[in-house]
């Protein structure tokens, strides 16, 4: 099925309108365009909901290309938490974001979805992400203590048993691990200082699976907790904040490499410069727009203001600026302007340059 004839943007700042995206047609049209622009086609939606049902029925027009894998469809999660909660995102949000930015720099032929929301937050550093994942593979040099000291560093948690994201447990000549990103936890059986085999396992029933020759291991959270780390947070805490930081527990808790319930809204003490999902995206990328992306992030930017000051008070967990937490409105569509631009809307677009129609119409009022 085609709604498009048209021709796609492809220099920076080239945007162009399409009208008439009723219903299901702009996930029709959004499909047209993924098959024809050779490249990673981003779209961002106006909230959460639109981008859990535009990739459902994205699933549905792409099916052909899905199985096939000539095309991948990602999504970049919210992490479901309201500005400055005082709480972290759920382990398997932060696995799917960390997998899909280290991702991001090679992806080819791809699609990803995310809310307008999600991407108005500041990111970790590319050279971060991509500096601190791991590879095991068969045959490898393995020394148990100092990977623990790694793996610790990176924010994996020690348990008895594995059985969600983060986690690891080392037993005697076995290390089970499920790494951040990954589908299924991984078992490394060891032979003296070598890695034997690895398998896959299933948390449930903590049976081996199948053989495997390599793993990637990324970081557990979206921010560093080495030491270098946890010491650059302490002095940018203190120089950010005029109060008793020893009666602050986040500030304790990074002390002693504990990851503190909402750590991601202060990422900005742990990096000299943070980024946002643009600055991950391949240089080859058409966004496209669907519903009033403008309302969305002004909406969003006026509710982190009121819950900033809201909840900055509290003298034990006081708060950063939203400008250090959140892009503001003219640097996310500033940041736009780099990269050619289809907006998708469902009024009828006047016939000129630069604006165009869907081939579709409204369903008659049956009643």
């Amino acid at each position: 099925m085609t709604l498009t004839d048209f021709a796609l943007p492809e220099r920076p700042a080239d945007r162009r309108y399409w009208g008439q995206a009723i219903g299901a047609a702009g996930a029709c049209a959004i499909a047209d365009i993924a098959r024809q622009h050779q490249g990673l086609t981003l779209i961002i939606t106006s909230n959460t909901e639109n981008a859990d049902r535009l990739q459902r029925e994205l699933r549905f027009f792409l099916n052909a290309e899905l199985q096939s894998k000539t095309t991948e469809l990602l999504h970049f999660p919210d992490w479901e938490t309201l500005p400055y909660d005082s709480f972290s995102p759920h382990r398997d949000i932060i696995s799917r974001r960390l997998k899909t930015l280290f991702r991001l720099p090679g992806i080819k032929q791809s699609i990803l979805i995310a809310p307008v929301t999600t991407l108005l937050h500041r990111l970790p550093p590319r050279q971060w992400l991509q500096g601190n994942s791991l590879m095991i593979a068969k045959g490898d040099r393995f020394d148990r203590e100092q990977y623990r000291l790694d793996l610790e560093a990176a924010g994996y948690t020690h348990v008895d048993t594995v059985l969600t994201h983060g986690e690891y447990a080392l037993r005697g000549s076995i290390l089970d691990i499920f790494p951040m990103g990954s589908e299924h936890p991984y078992r490394i059986d060891l032979f003296d200082d070598e890695v034997d085999t690895l398998k896959t396992f299933d948390p449930d029933t903590q049976r081996s699976l199948e053989d495997i020759d390599s793993i990637q291991l990324l970081p557990a959270h979206e921010f560093p907790l080495n030491k270098e780390a946890r010491d650059r947070f302490r002095s940018a805490y203190r120089d950010a904040f005029d109060v008793d930081y020893r009666e602050c527990p986040m500030y304790t808790d990074i002390g002693k490499g504990i990851p503190s319930p909402g750590m991601e809204y202060f990422l900005d003490l742990f990096f000299d410069q943070t980024e946002s999902l643009f600055e991950h995206l391949p240089r080859k990328t058409l966004v496209v727009t669907d519903g009033n992306t403008q309302e969305a992030v002004q909406q969003f930017i006026a509710e982190a203001g009121s819950r900033y000051e809201n909840h900055r008070v509290n003298p034990q967990r006081p708060l950063l600026e939203p400008s250090r937490v959140f892009l503001n409105e003219n640097e996310f569509f500033g940041q736009l302007l780099e990269y050619p631009r289809i907006t998708l809307t469902q009024e009828l677009q006047p016939t000129k340059a630069g604006k165009e129609n869907l081939a579709v119409q409204k369903v008659p009022e049956l009643a």
